[in-house]
């Protein structure tokens, strides 16, 4: 078996200095980009309905908490845009795209993101 640990830590390399080039290239394109993610999310999340509309209490608390979060994020970056301009973070940037294709691809139901075993217990 090969050893391709180089091939990863040369990839890794490769995509911090990529986020790091882009944080100081253009943070208010990722800043925007961070609080579009969080509006999203939670009109994603805020405009889910089950075929049934009745959600589970304790799914649907953590459906609103989590939108509630998404909301005011979105909220907090844009009040506070000039500020934050120089505090922008690239792995935020990224983790929030990732969290909105999870999002997008439960369309929104918050109980297809929590894990089988929590699933089970909640119920």
């Amino acid at each position: 078996m090969k050893d391709d640990t180089g091939i990863y830590a040369a990839i890794g390399h490769w995509a911090q200095s990529f986020g790091e080039w882009a944080q100081s290239f253009a943070p208010e394109a990722m800043l925007s980009t961070r609080a579009l993610c969080h509006f999203a999310i939670f009109l994603v999340i805020a405009g889910y309905r089950k075929k049934t509309d009745h959600h589970r209490r304790v799914v649907g608390l953590m459906a609103g908490l989590l939108a509630g979060a998404n909301l005011a994020e979105a909220y907090r970056i844009t009040v506070n845009f000039s500020s934050f301009a120089a505090l922008t973070q690239y792995p935020l940037t990224v983790v929030m795209i990732g969290f909105l294709f999870f999002v997008i691809y439960s369309r929104g139901n918050v109980a297809k993101l929590i894990p089988p075993r929590l699933n089970r217990i909640l119920r």
